[in-house]
């Protein structure tokens, strides 16, 4: 069985931001994903201002800017036809960057790879038990054999739910760490 600190499955941008964050503290991760390769078509196409200000914190807004095709400086809310301007937000950066998500998630999947980790395609989650010291994953491989994974943690980074949460015995937070921390009890509306 193989042994690490956390798993992430996904390799969308949270996923790998996420892995790249843990990497650069020094925590063995291992980033899943169960396509085979990176997708190449874009799911979004804009980063907002507020996530621009992230990845210029992390130090890859400049790499960001050069694979952009535009600086965007309005938007719309819920295709209203009123137009929504940054430019008086209290925001270091005022825009969105116009990139395509593929080419979002090659920038962090380089960032996670200078910090010596892989993403793992081809390698799907398929079994997931919980227990109080952490997780053990079932993983199924690219030759369809299934491998044991086990980690303090496990990160689900996936846009939608999939078939091992609804299989799974892994509970919502709390995490297995956080599961001795005592909550406040609830009592009726009303009552001390």
């Amino acid at each position: 069985m193989e042994k690490t600190e956390v798993v992430v499955v996904g390799s969308g941008p949270t996923g790998l931001l996420l892995a790249a964050e843990l990497a650069l503290a020094g925590v063995d991760v291992v980033v899943l994903d169960k396509l085979t390769e990176r997708r190449v078509q874009a799911k979004a196409l804009n980063l907002q201002p507020r996530t621009a200000e992230v990845l210029d914190l992390r130090g890859l807004l400049d790499d960001a800017h050069e694979r952009a095709i535009a600086t965007v400086t309005e938007g719309h809310f819920a295709r209203l036809p009123v137009p929504l301007r940054y430019d008086g937000w209290s925001a270091r950066r005022p825009y969105q960057v116009g990139i395509p998500q593929a080419r979002v998630e090659e920038l962090l999947e380089e960032r996670l790879l200078s910090h010596g980790t892989r993403v793992r395609y081809g390698h799907e989650l398929v079994g997931l038990v919980q227990d109080s010291t952490g997780v053990t994953a079932t993983v199924r491989v690219p030759n369809g054999d299934e491998r044991t994974l086990r980690a303090a943690y496990l990160a689900g980074a996936v846009r939608a739910p999939t078939t091992y949460c609804s299989r799974s015995s892994a509970s919502s937070p709390p995490s297995p760490r956080a599961a001795s921390t005592p909550r406040p009890k609830r009592t009726p509306h009303g009552t001390p």
